[in-house]
C-alpha cells in the first residue's frame, strides 16, 4: 500500500489559512508602516514648529536689543546736549553708533520676512503634492518639485 496524502479538502483548507495568514502578516505590516510614517511625519513637524520658534524669537530679540539700544543713546544723548558745557563733535561721535543698531533692527526684519517666505513656499510646495491612495500616498508634480 502506498500512503497518500490529506485529502483534498484538508489541503484546501491549509492553503485558505496560509492565505490568510499571509493577509494578516501583510495588514500588520502595512499597520506598521503607517505608524512609522506618522511618527515620521510627527516629528518633523515638531522640530521644524521649534526651529521656526526659536529663529522668531532670536529675531524679536534682536529687534528689541537694538531697537531698545538706539533708544537708549538717543536718551542718553538728550539729557547731555541738556548741558551748558558740550562738545558737540563728541556727541556726534556718539550719536554715529545709532546706526549700527538701526542696521540691526533692519537685518532683523530682513530675516524674519526671509524665514516668513521660506515656511510660505514649503507649505506651498506640501500643498501641491497629489494625494493618493497607494504607497507612498503623495506623489510630486510638476509644480511641488
Amino acid at each position: 500500500m502506498s500512503e497518500q496524502g490529506p485529502p483534498f479538502e484538508e489541503r484546501r483548507w491549509q492553503r485558505e489559512q496560509q492565505i490568510e495568514e499571509a493577509k494578516w502578516k501583510h495588514e500588520l505590516q502595512r499597520d506598521d508602516a503607517k505608524r512609522a510614517h506618522d511618527t515620521s511625519a510627527e516629528f518633523h513637524a515638531y522640530t521644524n514648529k521649534a526651529a521656526m520658534d526659536g529663529a522668531s524669537l532670536a529675531l524679536r530679540t534682536l529687534i528689541v536689543i537694538n531697537g531698545g539700544a538706539a533708544i537708549a543713546i538717543l536718551t542718553f544723548l538728550g539729557g547731555v546736549a541738556s548741558k551748558d558745557k558740550i562738545d558737540f563733535t563728541k556727541v556726534g561721535a556718539v550719536a554715529d553708533t545709532i546706526q549700527y543698531f538701526a542696521i540691526g533692527v533692519a537685518l532683523a526684519l530682513v530675516g524674519m520676512a526671509l524665514a516668513y517666505f521660506t515656511n510660505y513656499f514649503m507649505a506651498a510646495v506640501e500643498g501641491a503634492k497629489r494625494r493618493i491612495w497607494e504607497h507612498p500616498y503623495l506623489k510630486e508634480t510638476p509644480r511641488s518639485k
